[in-house]
């Protein structure tokens, strides 16, 4: 996977279960950089005895950054798929919004077709 699509992964939330965003985000070059060695290894066939791949194992330590704010990560979700997935930016003003509202365009019952809409007379 090209590191485009893995900093598209890591801002629409889908490897939250990994780290924070930003921490991800920040260490994506270093992240790429051991894929790359790793699949470059395989291609060459440095391969153990049993078949895994020889050299020292690399790890990232995420750094301690800060989470990005819900509207970043809402504005990244919107940009990249299309819709909002952690949460809507309408969330925040939904106690005023249901004192204001009084209907819902879905409890709006439908007209009869059979009925006239207006009479001519």
């Amino acid at each position: 996977m090209g590191k485009r699509g893995l900093e598209c992964l890591i801002k629409v939330g889908a490897l939250d279960s990994f780290g924070g965003r930003f921490a991800l985000l920040a260490s994506l070059e270093r992240i790429s950089g051991i894929s790359a060695n790793h699949f470059r290894a395989i291609e060459s066939g440095q391969l153990s005895l049993f078949g895994g791949t020889t050299g020292v194992e690399e790890t990232v330590t995420l750094p301690a950054v800060g989470n990005p704010d819900t509207r970043e990560m809402l504005n990244w979700e919107r940009e990249l798929l299309g819709l909002y997935v952690s949460d809507h930016p309408l969330t925040p003003h939904q106690p005023t919004l249901s004192k204001i509202v009084t209907h819902f365009s879905g409890s709006w019952q439908r007209p009869s077709m059979r009925r006239p809409c207006a009479s001519r007379d």
